[in-house]
C-alpha cells in the first residue's frame, strides 16, 4: 500500500507539472549523457514533516545565472552545484523525489540532480532522521521504515 502510494505521488508530479501547450514531443532528442543548458543551483533547509519529525531537505533546480563556487555537502562532500542562485522560472519544472538509501544522506547521489537540475528539474531530498550515517538509531528502526514514504510525500508538498 505504501509502495502504491509513493508510486501514485511520482505518477501524479510527472502529469501535474506537464501543461498541453508543451506536451509535444521535441523534434530532437534530449541528450542527457551532457550536463544541459542550465546552472545546477541547490539549497538545504529544514522543516517540521506531517509525523512531527524534522527533515532536513536538499533542493536542486535550474538557475540562468552563472555558476559560482561549488557547494561542499554539509562541508563534508564536494558537489558542482552553487548554493542559492536564483531559479529559472520560465516555466513549469518536472520534480523527481530522492530517498536515500539505509544509513545514506539526503547528498549521497548529489552528482544525479545536479545532472537533473541542468536540465530543468527541480530535485528534492530529505534525510530520514534517525537513519543516515550520522543519526542512526537502532531502536528507531520500525519508525523510521514506516515513515519513509511520508517523509518522502512531505518533501513534495
Amino acid at each position: 500500500m505504501l509502495f502504491h502510494r509513493a508510486l501514485c505521488i511520482i505518477w501524479f508530479a510527472q502529469v501535474a507539472c506537464v501543461p498541453e501547450e508543451i506536451a509535444e514531443v521535441p523534434e530532437t532528442p534530449v541528450d542527457y549523457g551532457e550536463p544541459g543548458s542550465f546552472t545546477s543551483a541547490t539549497f538545504d533547509d529544514v522543516t517540521v514533516g506531517s509525523s512531527g519529525v524534522e527533515l532536513r531537505l536538499q533542493v536542486w533546480y535550474p538557475s540562468s545565472e552563472e555558476p559560482g563556487e561549488a557547494v561542499v555537502y554539509d562541508g563534508v562532500w564536494p558537489g558542482e552545484a552553487t548554493d542559492d542562485l536564483a531559479a529559472d522560472c520560465g516555466g513549469p519544472l518536472p520534480v523527481v523525489v530522492f530517498s536515500h538509501g539505509f544509513g545514506g544522506v539526503r547528498w549521497q547521489s548529489a552528482f544525479l540532480a545536479e545532472h537533473l537540475a541542468s536540465h530543468g528539474y527541480l530535485v528534492v531530498a530529505p534525510d530520514h532522521t534517525y537513519n543516515t550515517y550520522r543519526d542512526y538509531e537502532a531502536d528507531q528502526f520500525i519508525a523510521v521504515v514506516t515513515r519513509r514514504p511520508v517523509d518522502t510525500s512531505d518533501s513534495f508538498d
